[in-house]
């Protein structure tokens, strides 16, 4: 286990510098900062839920681990959206919805700090409305409901040719996400092995054992987002990935004993 460690907390290192190494070389433009602040903003995503996975270990199963796959296929789907055309005018959206949706939340709370007399939050809520002005004004922002693109993600996947890649990931990594009874059955509830029970379905106590496969598919997630913006901007794909160099260093760990022994 303590050489496994040492192999995953590599892998995070890895999976930041290829981060960095992929922002350093994206043409970025002052005329067009939001589509590059937003791109950048989502690959970070991408790679820190990544790098937080990878140190723990609690969540290497398909049952937490699905919260974090789901969030990183989300992701992905946005970035191919954005990529995809009209970039710069999609990243401007990208960054209005949330600015909107966060105008939004202050505003109910202000409502609720101020029904119940609460000076202190209401002052925090003010100064935390100036933050907010720095990014847009509020006069200038529009709260708008529902999905920023005006589709749901189904509908995204199958206009950007991801519908396999939809089909296969988001329908049961939303079950997960949302407590499915698909997603129950798998890892939350078991038949009771008391016979007088007649099948009675009891609550899991025990989280799954971990499996390293999980962190290879997050792995895959945040791969294919880079990959994406590499396409996208014209970037030289490297010749080895994070998840290929885990790999290739784990064999060597898993081949290591026997190599010992002889």
């Amino acid at each position: 286990m303590e050489g496994l460690q040492d192999l995953v907390n590599g892998f995070a290192e890895d999976c930041q510098a290829e981060l960095r190494s992929l922002w350093n070389a994206l043409p970025v433009s002052i005329p067009e900062r939001e589509l590059f602040e937003v791109v950048g903003g989502l690959l970070s995503r991408q790679m820190l839920l990544l790098r937080q996975l990878s140190f723990s270990t609690a969540f290497w199963n398909y049952d937490a681990g699905s919260l974090v796959l789901r969030s990183m296929v989300d992701t992905h789907i946005i970035i191919a959206y954005i990529c995809n055309d009209r970039s710069l005018d999609r990243a401007r959206a990208f960054i209005n919805h949330g600015l909107g949706q966060e105008r939004l939340y202050v505003s109910k709370i202000k409502a609720r700090a101020s029904a119940m007399g609460d000076t202190e939050l209401m002052a925090r809520m003010e100064e935390y409305e100036k933050e907010l002005d720095g990014e847009k004004y509020g006069h200038l922002t529009d709260v708008e409901y529902g999905s920023w693109t005006g589709k749901d993600n189904r509908r995204l996947a199958q206009e950007l040719g991801l519908e396999e890649y939809y089909d296969g990931t988001f329908p049961t990594l939303s079950a997960g996400t949302h407590g499915g009874w698909n997603h129950l059955l798998k890892f939350n509830a078991v038949p009771s092995d008391n016979p007088l029970h007649a099948g009675l379905k009891r609550p899991v106590l025990e989280p799954s054992t971990p499996d390293i496969n999980v962190l290879f598919l997050a792995g895959g997630q945040m791969e294919m987002s880079f990959r994406l913006v590499r396409e996208r901007f014209g970037i030289v794909e490297p010749e080895t990935s994070p998840t290929e160099r885990l790999q290739q260093k784990l064999d060597e760990l898993m081949t290591k004993p026997d190599e010992e022994a002889c």
